[in-house]
This record gives C-alpha cells, sequence and structure tokens, in this order.
C-alpha cells in the first residue's frame, strides 16, 4: 500500500512546483511578445500579462480620444505609465485649439513660433514652483528631490504625499496689445511615490513693462469665481478646496481664449469617489469684466 501511495504524492508535489513556477513567471512581469520586450509589473497581479499589439492600440485609441482631464487620470494607471516609460506609448499633443502646444515639444519650428519666449515661460514657471515648495502646496518638492526614491519615501512615511508638475500645456493670447504673448499654463501635479494620486492646476502669465510674469491676481479671480459657483451649488467638494490659503481647482482647464474671454472645463467629484468625477461641465471668463458663467453642465448623466 505504502509504494502505491508513494507515485501519487510525487505527483502532486510536481504539480505544486510547476504551480508556483508559473506563479514566479507571471505574476511579476508584462510580457510583449510581438516586441520581444519583457518589464516588471508595479503591483503582482495576472492581468496584463501577456501585451500584445491590439491592446496597445485599443489603449493608445482610449488615451488619443480622452480629454485633457481625462487623460490624467489615465496617465496615472499603471500599466499605461508603464508603456509610456518605454516609449511604446506617446503622450498626444494638445491639438484641440491651435493656440494650445506642450511644453515639453523641443521642435524647433514650434519653439520659433513663440519667439524666445519659451524659455521665459519655463523660468517664470520655475520661479512658481519655488513659491509653491515655499508654501508648501500640494507637498511640492523640486525635480531633483521627486526623482530622489529614497528622499521621497521618507517624506511620505513623514506623513506627507510629495508632488512635482509632470505635464504642462500653454494657451496663448494677447492680454495687455502690448505685443508681448501671454499665457495660460495648465500643469498636472502627479505624485512621487508610484501612487495613485494627482491633481492639476494653471496660471496666467501676462506682462508688465516687457516682463512675463505670474498673474496671480487674474488667476485666483478666476479660482475664487470658480470656487463660488460650485459652493453656491453644490457645497463643499473634494475638487475644489482651500489648501494653506491656497485654493485648489482639481481638473479646471482652459481650453482657449478669443477676444480675451476664456472657455474652457470643469470637473468636481460631488460625493463620488476622488478619482472620477460626478459632475462635468463648461465655463467661459471674461479678462476685462470678470463675468463668469457656467454651461453644459451634466449630473449624473442628467443636463441642466
Amino acid at each position: 500500500m505504502e509504494n502505491n501511495k508513494t507515485p501519487k504524492k510525487k505527483s502532486y508535489v510536481g504539480w505544486v512546483i510547476l504551480l508556483v513556477l508559473i506563479l514566479i513567471a507571471t505574476l511579476p512581469f508584462h510580457y510583449l511578445p510581438e516586441r520581444l520586450m519583457v518589464f516588471p509589473k508595479e503591483h503582482l497581479t495576472f492581468s496584463n500579462t501577456f501585451i500584445f499589439q491590439d491592446d496597445i492600440d485599443k489603449l493608445i485609441d482610449r488615451y488619443n480620444n480622452a480629454s485633457w482631464m481625462e487623460r490624467q487620470a489615465i496617465n496615472q494607471e499603471p500599466l499605461v505609465r508603464k508603456l509610456m516609460e518605454k516609449g511604446i506609448i506617446v503622450e498626444k499633443k494638445e491639438g484641440e485649439q491651435s493656440s494650445t502646444q506642450s511644453l515639453d515639444d523641443k521642435d524647433e519650428e514650434e519653439t520659433k513660433e513663440y519667439d524666445n519666449s519659451i524659455a521665459t515661460v519655463n523660468e517664470v514657471f520655475a520661479l512658481w514652483e519655488e513659491k509653491l515648495i515655499a508654501n508648501q502646496i500640494f507637498d511640492y518638492v523640486t525635480k531633483t528631490d521627486c526623482e530622489n526614491e529614497d528622499l521621497m519615501w521618507q517624506i511620505y512615511e513623514d506623513g506627507k504625499y510629495p508632488m512635482r508638475a509632470s505635464r504642462k500645456s500653454l494657451v496663448e493670447f494677447n492680454y495687455n496689445k502690448d505685443g508681448i504673448k501671454d499665457y495660460i499654463l495648465n500643469y498636472n501635479v502627479s505624485n512621487c511615490v508610484g501612487g495613485t494620486g494627482w491633481t492639476t492646476d494653471f496660471i496666467f502669465m501676462t506682462s508688465k513693462n516687457g516682463q512675463l510674469y505670474v498673474n496671480e491676481e487674474l488667476t485666483n479671480t478666476l479660482k475664487k469665481k470658480h470656487y463660488a459657483y460650485v459652493s453656491k451649488n453644490y457645497g463643499e467638494d473634494s475638487y475644489v478646496y482651500y489648501d494653506k490659503g491656497f485654493l485648489i481647482t482639481k481638473s479646471l482647464e482652459v481650453n482657449k481664449v478669443v477676444d480675451n474671454k476664456c472657455f474652457g472645463k470643469f470637473s468636481l467629484s460631488q460625493d463620488g469617489p476622488n478619482c472620477c468625477p460626478n459632475v462635468s461641465g463648461n465655463f467661459s471668463f471674461d479678462l476685462k469684466s470678470n463675468a463668469f458663467d457656467v454651461y453644459n453642465v451634466k449630473n449624473n448623466n442628467e443636463t441642466f
């Protein structure tokens, strides 16, 4: 009897070993057979182990057909981030309005379109980032610190959530009629510790005495108009709030300016999960009269 049981026991152990080997081979890695690529997953999971070109094409279509705000959420998905890191998915340039360009685009012809102001815009934004860091808004950190993984995890373990601007886009307009280009800069703020936390923000950059600067008065006027609308119609909302006296307006995006009148989109959580807006709509903001109007508001597929 003992001799008959031994082979079955060995067979059982063999299957267990085989199963363990399969788990070791599939859980930690993504496999792209058509590209002969293998790279580690962010989390141990059976999903997205084998990725084929059809899967990539579907992701790219979904990404390219998404709005700017939707793309910020897609950018936080672990698989999408991995594919971007590997250069398999390339971020779509803003093409909805001819006046919107990517600040990260170093194409010579596009740089000439902004004359020599791209460097100025970057310099002005760098000063703005210094202010965010000094006031500890978003638990903001420098680019160099964000790339220091050990430091970021230490900050995270100390109860903070270090963040850094990752993507920026410009909307061009002429505010002062002085021949110097003015801009609205929309930017995404993502975390430095690999989580899914993110927000968005924007600033107006206008000229004064021949120099470009962050027009905080104009920026805060639009933010306060939006905050007043949200407070009156929806009460508190996790997408619109004050942090250390700094007004947060997550997913408020200006996408064009016509005759000194801004047009854009907004989203609100409205008691929904922080990842996904329940309320969305469009707005206009007159740069001279400060008139703020909201339209095309949708709440759970119900239009008001």
